[in-house]
C-alpha cells in the first residue's frame, strides 16, 4: 500500500496545501482495493459511505433503463476520484452501478473519516469543495455538450478533451456515453477515416 500513497498525496496536495497531521490521519485510515475487470465497486440500491480515489485502472458509472439499456453516464480513471452525485444526504443509497473496466486499485476512505477530516481541518474542507466543485464542472460541460452538438462533435470534442475514453473504453459504452447507439458511432468513426 505504501507504494501508492505518494499517488494519493500529490493528487490530494495539488487542491490545496495538506498539512503533516491531516496527511498522517488520511494515510492510517484508507484502504487500498483491488477489483478485477467487470467487478464492481457498488451496484444500484447499495450503501455508499466512502469516496474512492483511482490508483491505476478505469470504472465507468452506469445505469439500467427499463428496456434492459445500459446508459454509462461517466468514465474514471488512474488519478480521479469515484463520487456518485445522486447520493441523497439522507438515504445515501446507489441509483448506479460503477464497475471496472480493467484491472483497478482503489483508495477508499469511510465517511467517518470524511467526517472527522471535515471538522478538524479548515483546509480539507475547501479541497473537498475544490474537487467535487472541478467534477461537477466537468459534468455541466458534458450535458452542455450532450444538449448543444450533435453526435459527431460531441465524439470529437470527447476525443479532444478526454482522450483516455477513446483509447480505453469500448465502442458500445462510449456510444451509450454519448447517447447515440453503437452503430451511429461506427458510422461516425468511419466518416472520419
Amino acid at each position: 500500500m505504501s507504494k501508492y500513497l505518494p499517488q494519493l498525496q500529490q493528487f490530494l496536495s495539488s487542491f490545496s496545501e495538506l498539512n503533516a497531521k491531516e496527511w498522517a490521519y488520511i494515510s492510517q485510515n484508507v484502504q487500498l482495493l483491488d477489483f478485477e475487470k467487470k467487478s464492481y465497486l457498488s451496484q444500484i440500491g447499495d450503501k455508499i459511505e466512502h469516496i474512492d480515489y483511482i490508483i491505476e485502472g478505469s470504472v465507468r458509472m452506469y445505469f439500467v433503463t427499463e428496456d434492459k439499456r445500459d446508459i454509462s453516464i461517466n468514465f474514471s480513471f488512474s488519478n480521479q476520484l469515484i463520487h456518485d452525485f445522486c447520493l441523497s444526504s439522507k438515504s445515501k443509497i446507489s441509483e448506479f452501478h460503477v464497475q471496472a473496466l480493467t484491472p483497478t486499485k482503489v483508495f477508499r476512505l469511510a465517511e467517518k473519516h470524511h467526517i472527522y477530516l471535515n471538522k478538524t481541518f479548515d483546509t480539507y474542507q475547501k479541497r473537498r469543495t475544490a474537487m467535487l466543485g472541478k467534477e461537477l464542472s466537468d459534468k455541466m460541460k458534458r450535458e452542455k455538450n450532450l444538449l448543444s452538438l450533435n453526435a459527431e462533435q460531441n465524439y470529437l470534442k470527447v476525443c479532444a478533451d478526454s482522450p483516455e475514453i477513446i483509447r480505453f473504453i469500448p465502442v458500445k459504452d462510449i456510444a451509450s456515453y454519448l447517447g447515440i447507439h453503437p452503430e451511429s458511432l461506427s458510422r461516425i468513426r468511419k466518416n472520419m477515416a
